[in-house]
């Protein structure tokens, strides 16, 4: 990232903490009036974020704005030769807040990768992944290496850890995990979970779950409670902190929770096989 996109880097990310516990969509149209950022800048500095909560947060923030205001600009960012902005309308695509296909998606993302966008190169090899695994680690392997894109060392860390693109390498992919901060907590921990290169330590992966959770990874809120649940590998049951990101994931719309979370309720109301009545739940 040049230096003026860093120093812009930095004043948005201290304006967005102000507004984050009163944010609304008039809030985030007065500060890019305020600072006279383009939508293109928002959307990029959104994803570079460093502090995984407070990006995920703002990007349904933005949602609003960026819905409004997309189309007007998308015949304009089509001729675009910024870097910036045809990367911001093809993650727009891609995040089908405009409808698109995927075709016209890579083609924003291959423009936008050959002007130098990094993000760009990470979105693409996300896409082209299944189809051409070898063209995806490449393209993860260059956006990584600037150390700006911190979901890009993930991905390259999954690229090793199943051997997509390249000879697999579980310890690489353990090393660019932890590598990459925030962002690749969740996998860390599976790998500690699962023993992928490295020892199974259930400790060490309720660690770094419950980093990841309280950053709002709802897959990590999820995992961590089954983790809890069972125990195992020097980690005690814990019925209380499981139930409690139980709740959590699903509270952030996790799917697997809920079902879980369904089948302990009606586990819960069943006696000797035979289930009571429904009202019952109704007062929990």
């Amino acid at each position: 990232m040049d230096h003026e996109n860093a120093d812009l880097e930095n004043e948005i990310v201290e304006a967005y903490c102000r507004i984050l516990f009163s944010g609304s969509a008039e809030d985030v149209e007065k500060l890019l009036k305020y600072k006279n950022y383009t939508l293109a800048q928002v959307f990029l500095l959104l994803l570079t974020t460093p502090t995984y909560g407070i990006m995920t947060n703002l990007q349904g923030l933005f949602c609003g704005v960026l819905q409004r205001d997309i189309l007007s600009g998308m015949a304009r960012w089509k001729k675009s030769t910024s870097k910036h902005e045809l990367y911001a309308l093809g993650a727009c695509c891609n995040a089908h807040l405009v409808a698109a296909t995927t075709g016209e998606t890579v083609t924003l993302f291959e423009e936008s990768a050959s002007l130098g966008s990094y993000l760009a190169m990470n979105d693409l090899g996300f896409l082209v992944l299944d189809s051409d695994p070898s063209r995806a680690f490449q393209l993860f392997d260059v956006a990584s290496r600037q150390g700006l894109i911190p979901t890009a060392t993930v991905n390259l860390g999954y690229c090793y850890q199943e051997g997509l693109g390249v000879l697999k390498d579980e310890l690489q992919a353990v090393e660019l995990y932890e590598r990459s901060g925030a962002v690749g907590l969740n996998n860390l921990a599976t790998c500690y979970e699962l023993g992928i290169g490295c020892t199974i330590d259930y400790e060490r992966a309720c660690h770094y779950y419950e980093m990841s959770a309280n950053l709002g990874v709802a897959d990590s809120m999820f995992s961590l409670s089954l983790l809890l649940s069972k125990g195992g590998f020097g980690l005690s049951i814990d019925i209380d902190r499981s139930m409690k990101y139980l709740d959590m994931a699903v509270a952030h719309g996790h799917v697997e929770a809920k079902l879980k979370f369904d089948q302990i309720i009606d586990d819960f109301f069943c006696v000797d096989g035979i289930h009571m009545n429904c009202s019952c739940k109704t007062m929990l």
